[in-house]
C-alpha cells in the first residue's frame, strides 16, 4: 500500500486514536502543519512499523517529521523498515515519541529498533537556522511529577542526530 500527498494539521497521512500496526506500506510526501508529517498517534496508543515499510520524505512544521507518538504506550517498535528523509521544524525529524508510563526507567524499554534503517532525517527550523533535537529519533518521558528523572532520561535519548 502507498499513501502519498496528504496534508493535515496533525498526521499528514494517518491520524490514529487506536493501536496502529503498519506492514508493507510506503508513506511518503505528506505534510502536517503542526505534528506528525506522515503519522500522528494519539495518547496511550501503540505503534508498530514492520515488514519492509518505508516512511520517507514527509514533513511537519512542529515535531515528528515522519512519526509523532504522543504519550504512547511503549515499546514503539520498528522492524525491517526504513524511516528516512523526513523533516521536522522542531524536534524529532524521523520520529518524535513521548511516553507517560514511568514503571520502567530502562531506556531499552521505550523503543525497539531491529534491522531498522533510520537515516537522513532532520530537525531544523529553516527560518532561524537552528538545529532541533533528535534529527533521527527523539524519545522522552512526559511525566511532570517526575521532573528530575524525566530530565535525565531525555538527555539520553537524542538518537541518530
Amino acid at each position: 500500500m502507498r499513501i502519498s500527498g496528504g496534508e493535515e494539521e496533525e498526521g499528514g497521512a494517518i491520524f490514529s486514536e487506536g493501536p496502529l500496526d503498519i506492514r508493507h506500506c510506503t508513506i511518503e510526501f505528506n505534510t502536517a502543519t503542526a505534528y506528525g508529517g506522515a503519522i500522528y498517534i494519539a495518547e496511550t496508543c501503540e505503534l508498530t512499523v514492520r515488514e519492509n515499510s518505508v516512511i520517507t520524505n514527509n514533513s511537519a512544521t512542529g515535531s515528528g517529521g515522519g512519526i509523532y507518538l504522543a504519550l504512547g504506550r511503549f515499546p514503539l517498535v520498528v522492524t525491517d523498515s526504513e524511516i528516512s528523509f523526513n523533516h521536522a521544524g522542531l524536534i524529532g525529524g524521523g520520529i518524535f515519541a513521548t511516553f507517560s508510563n514511568l514503571a520502567s526507567l530502562v531506556p531499552d524499554d521505550y523503543a525497539k529498533f531491529t534491522r531498522a534503517k533510520i537515516q537522513a532525517n532532520e530537525a531544523k527550523d529553516p527560518l532561524f537556522f537552528n538545529a532541533g533535537q533528535g534529527g533521527g529519533v527523539f524519545l522522552g518521558l512526559a511525566d511532570v511529577e517526575q521532573k528530575q528523572r524525566t530530565r535525565s532520561i531525555r538527555s539520553l535519548h537524542y538518537l541518530w542526530e
